[in-house]
């Protein structure tokens, strides 16, 4: 083929044909020119849909972590909708005599949750520089908005709620009553301990810890907080569900 281009602007020349070569000339620069753009477009194309099986992968991907996030959130709410009953009726008492101390001990609110948002698939989506995930704009600021602020506002919260409870936890653990055994349960740990105390007088050690003003500050500060920490993991939970949700109805 450039052979024949060859050829035919050889013979113009030779013909004195000037006016027809240049015009020829144009039309061969035209021709070039435009197998440039062809081979752009299709290289562009490719890129494209490189692009846009990496976007699906990754939104497979979070789909994923946001069920694990999903599970994780049920967890925390389910414990926390046992911890506020138990925390309020600790609150509530004002004869501890007919209860039993193993009882109250473990209904202090001592846990705190260490739950992280999965956002690996998230790192690697900006890490990439896609944000075109289709013909849905918003798809990318719904994602980017979890992962962000959402993420930032339960992040606060929990972080609040993890240092607060550990400073609660060492108030209560240094008192002059012993933990029970029975705590241990919670962690999936048989004991058989020997008690310094007798039941009788952990719980009377306990019941005048639940009568001073710092304990049921302390009790009532982490009522508080507990709450407002299930409410964040509601919240986030409708976040995470919502998005999930709008991700399926694209990948689908």
């Amino acid at each position: 083929m450039i052979k024949f281009f060859r050829h035919i602007r050889k013979s113009l020349i030779e013909k004195n044909k000037m006016g027809k070569y240049f015009k020829y000339a144009i039309g061969e620069i035209l021709l070039v020119v435009i197998g440039i753009l062809i081979a752009l477009q299709i290289n562009n194309w490719n890129e494209t849909r490189k692009d846009t099986i990496k976007a699906k992968s990754y939104l497979l991907n979070i789909k994923e972590d946001l069920k694990k996030d999903t599970t994780a959130y049920n967890a925390a709410i389910g414990s926390l909708k046992s911890t506020l009953p138990d925390t309020e009726f600790l609150l509530s008492i004002k004869d501890f005599k007919t209860l039993k101390y193993d009882s109250l001990y473990n209904s202090l609110p001592t846990v705190y949750y260490e739950i992280s948002i999965n956002s690996q698939t998230f790192d690697k989506l900006i890490n990439s520089g896609i944000t075109d995930l289709g013909d849905d704009t918003q798809l990318f600021d719904d994602i980017n908005n979890y992962y962000t602020n959402i993420s930032n506002n339960y992040y606060s919260v929990r972080n609040w709620d993890i240092k607060e409870t550990n400073k609660e936890a060492d108030f209560f653990f240094n008192q002059s009553f012993e933990i029970p055994n029975s705590y241990f349960n919670y962690y999936g740990i048989k004991t058989n301990f020997f008690s310094a105390k007798s039941p009788d007088e952990n719980l009377a050690t306990f019941s005048n810890m639940m009568r001073s003003v710092e304990a049921r500050n302390k009790l009532k500060s982490a009522y508080f907080r507990k709450s407002r920490l299930f409410n964040t993991f509601e919240d986030i939970k409708k976040e995470a569900i919502k998005l999930l949700n709008k991700i399926d109805e694209k990948t689908q």
